[in-house]
């Protein structure tokens, strides 16, 4: 009986700097899955799902073990190729994190393309269960510990969602809080906890002369560059220093963490697995 072609997808949203920081999560899959054909996709965060390019050619590629790893520009470019090479079980790795509006209009375009597919599988955004967030949380207190000095504050910035999921930073700050980082502190760009809230905290904690700046984001693009660390005056970088706190940046987004990346690998292993096994798995 003759093998039906497979084929991973990986997806992010961002720009070319995006796809600078996904090689190491591109190439790690590549390792990982080196007989399995892979492709990339980028998309910018303004760009509707449902409405995506169909420009000709790939926007760039990455190097994998087994050549060229091609890099679209937009997801239905990607699709519309795996449909074109013959390629009938679809696992699908979106580098998001958490389930958001994102990931809705990811699973949305996926069921319009359904019927190209014999079987479709998704993987889980990095947060979500208990076991991922708990792997997160050490693999950043890690990274952060040189500003575990007693007088540093470490302040995360997410983006934040209107979606349900936006729980996710309430519970990674308890996450925080149980391995005994009563330091840290997660706010968002457009949610809660807000910017406001993590001021209200640091001021109530008292004691914090300096304040850590991180991004709590899959990749560091905009936000991190700009609303976070930026010169500009509205930067939680520039509103911090105006309270009287030393501030210092460490714009590295999660999925250059080690650890990152293995949850990741660990989602798109099971989308694989449930493509070949069960079907469309369309969550």
């Amino acid at each position: 009986m003759r093998q039906k072609k497979t084929a991973i997808l990986i997806i992010c949203i961002g720009s070319s700097k995006t796809l600078a920081d996904a090689r190491k999560m591109i190439t790690a899959a590549a390792r990982q899955f080196p007989d399995v054909k892979l492709y990339a996709a980028v998309y910018k965060a303004s760009q509707r799902l449902i409405a995506d390019t169909k420009q000709p050619g790939a926007a760039a590629s990455v190097s994998g073990q087994t050549g060229e790893i091609p890099v679209c520009d937009g997801l239905a470019q990607a699709l519309d190729q795996a449909v074109a090479e013959g390629v009938r079980i679809l696992a699908v790795q979106p580098l998001y994190l958490l389930y958001g509006i994102a990931y809705n209009g990811l699973m949305d375009t996926l069921k319009r393309y359904r019927r190209h597919f014999d079987a479709v599988a998704v993987g889980k955004p990095l947060l979500a269960g208990d076991a991922d967030l708990t792997v997160t949380a050490r693999a950043l207190t890690g990274k952060m510990a040189a500003y575990d000095d007693g007088e540093t504050a470490v302040c995360l910035m997410g983006h934040g969602t209107a979606a349900a999921a936006n729980d996710v930073y309430a519970q990674m700050q308890k996450k925080f809080r149980e391995s005994g980082h009563g330091n840290y502190y997660i706010g968002t760009l457009h949610a809660e906890p807000s910017l406001a809230a993590v001021r209200k905290a640091l001021r109530a904690a008292g004691g914090y002369q300096k304040v850590a700046l991180a991004p709590f984001m899959v990749f560091t693009g905009k936000h991190a560059w700009e609303d976070l660390a930026g010169g500009q005056p509205g930067s939680w970088k520039s509103v911090l220093e105006r309270e009287g706190y030393q501030v210092s940046c460490v714009l590295e987004g999660l999925a250059q963490m080690p650890q990152v990346q293995n949850i990741y690998l660990d989602h798109l292993a099971a989308a694989l697995d449930a493509a070949r096994g069960q079907g469309s798995v369309l969550r």
